[in-house]
């Protein structure tokens, strides 16, 4: 059922006032005024005069309730949009402090979500594959153009630490832009609700050279 608007609300309360006085407006009126014969002569309009008096009464105290409430219901939401706004602020300190801890790691990071798209990736990583840090937030895997039998793997691990919340490690190719180079990965996943993995997080050091040596 729709909510009726606080001038709703007061036009029907004004009204049932005004049922209840033309239905026992002139018996309390008569009580009233029954010892005095002059204003029984005037009882109509004693009665009018009363029908206002009582009824602005009632409606003023009605609509300064109504206006109270509404009042404390913005004041409400004032202080919930002050609290969103500054855990947005909080938020966002946290995301800075988080890139920039992950920035400083020499390894390459990866977080990769259940569809196998990059949640995001650390500075050393972007550069490796010359990706544009601003497009990495959701770009698929394919997109790092990795050989087929590499993604395979990759994909693999994934099932494996999102479906059982152990980890994984491995030793992998990578096409870079200096060239493929070896890379050995820890893959392990970040619980989310219900202790459920929500995201796998590789982290792959260089082990180029001493693959050779």
């Amino acid at each position: 059922m729709k909510q009726l608007s606080p001038p709703a609300i007061i036009a029907l309360f004004y009204a049932a006032i005004g049922v209840a006085w033309i239905l026992g407006g002139g018996i309390l009126a008569d009580r009233l005024f029954a010892n005095s014969e002059v204003l029984r002569g005037e009882i109509e309009i004693i009665k009018g005069l009363l029908y206002v008096a009582l009824t602005s009464l009632a409606v003023y105290g009605f609509a300064k309730w109504q206006w109270r409430t509404r009042g404390e219901l913005v004041n409400d939401l004032n202080a919930s949009g002050h609290r969103v706004v500054s855990l947005s602020n909080q938020l966002t300190e946290r995301e800075a402090l988080l890139s920039a801890t992950l920035n400083s790691i020499s390894d390459h990071v990866y977080v990769i979500a259940r569809d196998r798209r990059l949640v995001t990736a650390n500075a050393p990583a972007v550069s490796a594959f010359g990706l544009d840090p601003a497009r990495v937030k959701g770009m698929d895997l394919l997109r790092l153009n990795l050989p087929a039998a590499t993604f395979k793997m990759i994909d693999l691990d994934c099932d494996f630490v999102l479906s059982t919340g152990h980890a994984a490690y491995r030793t992998i190719t990578l096409p870079t832009l200096q060239g493929p180079r070896e890379f050995a990965y820890a893959m392990t996943p970040i619980f989310g609700a219900k202790d459920k993995p929500e995201l796998a997080v590789i982290v792959a050091r260089n082990v180029t050279a001493s693959a050779a040596a």
